[in-house]
């Protein structure tokens, strides 16, 4: 009997005290058990180490760094110093990942050599597990095996609608591909790293909601959201592929330019709303110097 192959899962861990048990065990419940799980932690100072330890299964090694990376995309790239195995997924410490996921990942691949990369639909959970929302498929990645072309356009449409947790990737086009260029890109490096992916290969969606994608106010993707006043790194990384692309309508091209005008206003927004929280502090300190010149 041949050996199912092995899906070796990444997870990369920091301060997860409060979702990590349950993570872990959403993992080691999948129904493909041909699995090898590295945590790699990035010095955390909480409980989440001591979690780890005690749920004993000898298919997780803990990889421990002194180091704290202040970013969670470069603790990310910290993982391809293990890689190994037929495929890779590279988890997040706080999502829930269902039974299924791996062993249906595994399939896509199994039926379909050209395919590199196997994403999932997700399901939003708060910090109780409780489902906020369900995230349908795009039309766009409907029954077929996507191609770079397929993904810009999809892209300049809707945005970055490749669920990242999801991402089943054939272990040697990480090999290939890695790091994630997050000095180039910041948090738009995974996209960087999808669009890459696929102008080797093709890249499959699973139209089911395989993984539970947790949202939380605490994360660092929230507040970057909520409080940033810069261009989105996602429309650099997008400038910096679509340069070098042809054919692409003009339709999802003005798609994309109506993105970049709405992110603008949002930069506004966020700006003149920490203004308002800040002015209090401002006239403060406008009429003490005032006062120090007379």
């Amino acid at each position: 009997m041949t050996e199912s192959p092995l899906v070796t899962v990444y997870l990369p861990t920091y301060n997860s005290e409060k979702t990590i048990e349950r993570t872990l065990r959403s993992i080691l419940d999948q129904t493909h058990t041909n699995i090898a799980i590295h945590i790699v932690d990035n010095h955390s100072t909480d409980r989440t180490l001591d979690i780890i330890k005690s749920i004993r299964d000898p298919r997780i090694t803990v990889h421990l760094h002194e180091v704290h990376y202040p970013v969670s995309e470069l603790n990310w790239n910290r993982c391809f110093d293990y890689v190994r195995g037929d495929y890779t997924i590279i988890c997040h410490s706080d999502d829930v990942y269902t039974p299924n996921m791996f062993k249906k990942q595994v399939e896509v691949f199994q039926k379909n050599p050209k395919v590199y990369g196997v994403f999932t639909m997700m399901k939003f959970i708060d910090d109780h597990d409780k489902i906020i929302k369900e995230i349908p498929i795009i039309d766009e990645y409907k029954n077929k095996n996507l191609s770079n072309r397929d993904i810009m356009i999809a892209t300049l449409c809707h945005g970055n609608t490749l669920c990242t947790p999801s991402a089943m990737i054939r272990s040697e086009m990480y090999a290939l591909l890695a790091p994630f260029r997050y000095e180039l890109f910041s948090y738009s490096s995974d996209l960087d790293m999808w669009l890459r992916l696929s102008s080797c290969g093709r890249i499959a969606v699973i139209d089911e909601p395989l993984l539970h994608y947790r949202v939380s106010s605490g994360q660092d993707s929230w507040r970057i959201h909520h409080k940033r006043t810069a261009e989105e790194a996602f429309f650099r990384t997008v400038d910096y592929h679509l340069k070098d692309m042809k054919d692409i309508p003009e339709d999802a091209i003005m798609h994309y330019e109506m993105r970049r005008i709405e992110d603008k206003l949002k930069c506004v927004y966020n700006a003149i709303s920490m203004m308002g929280k800040n002015l209090p502090k401002m006239i403060g300190w406008g009429i003490k110097q005032k006062i120090q010149r007379r």
